[in-house]
């Protein structure tokens, strides 16, 4: 969870997770919408984009709660009572990165994706960095906000939801037609936009795009003369927030 009003910081590796290059400039991308989870936009709303000229190694933070809270608008919702309703207190976030390596693919892979929610609310000192999602699920306390006695102010509550079945992707088989063409099997759990497919050699890494996410057995041309050895699969599932990664397939 990210209450706006107090700061909420990423960590951003300035090494690809995928390849382990260090990278020249890696691009954050912000999605911000309300409704439901699974309605991302089409278009970022924010994107920022961070040069590593000294090509540092480690991790860099970045605050975004000031670029959320201009979409948190706390809008009144006309009731006589109390009743449960929808408004718009909160905001679904999503972040994507992508990094610019000496692996051209890279710049079209996207990497550590996750979506929270977001109330325009203050963290507790003694929560730490970042505010984390209340066992109460109650999201903002009547400390953090002023009504007038004759008004109604919506309090947000994070809803419990079904638990969708445990995502994962199963590399089942893959095996060489041609040089460097590739008849891929595999089997999923969840609900993926798209995967990133990861060949690996002893020196590099190539992560490529080309991969549909409905048609198993299917054939990749890598276009490369590169003896391939091991792969594996990763994908960001909608449903659960989570970037899974498939088990290593070596032929």
């Amino acid at each position: 969870m990210i209450k706006t009003r107090s700061p909420h910081y990423i960590n951003v590796d300035w090494v690809s997770p995928i390849t382990s290059l260090t990278c020249s400039q890696f691009r954050l991308e912000l999605f911000i919408w309300k409704g439901t989870k699974t309605g991302v936009p089409a278009e970022a709303s924010y994107i920022r984009t961070k040069e590593n000229p000294e090509a540092l190694t480690g991790t860099t933070k970045i605050n975004i709660s000031n670029l959320i809270h201009d979409f948190v608008s706390e809008t009144p919702v006309n009731v006589l009572t109390n009743t449960l309703e929808n408004s718009d207190n909160q905001v679904w976030v999503k972040r994507v990165i992508y990094y610019t390596t000496t692996n051209v693919s890279e710049v079209l892979t996207p990497q550590g994706e996750s979506t929270d929610i977001a109330v325009g609310g203050y963290g507790s000192g003694m929560e730490g960095e970042n505010t984390t999602t209340p066992t109460s699920k109650v999201l903002m306390q009547g400390r953090e906000f002023k009504v007038s006695p004759s008004t109604v102010f919506t309090i947000p509550i994070q809803l419990d939801e079904t638990p969708p079945p445990s995502p994962n992707i199963v590399v089942t088989n893959v095996a060489e037609t041609s040089t460097g063409v590739f008849d891929f099997e595999f089997t999923k759990v969840g609900d993926y936009s798209s995967f990133n497919l990861v060949f690996l050699t002893a020196t590099q890494s190539y992560p490529f795009l080309t991969l549909d996410v409905t048609t198993t057995p299917q054939t990749i041309d890598t276009e490369s003369t590169e003896t391939f050895v091991t792969f594996y699969i990763s994908g960001y599932d909608n449903t659960s927030g989570q970037t899974i990664t498939s088990n290593l397939f070596t032929i």
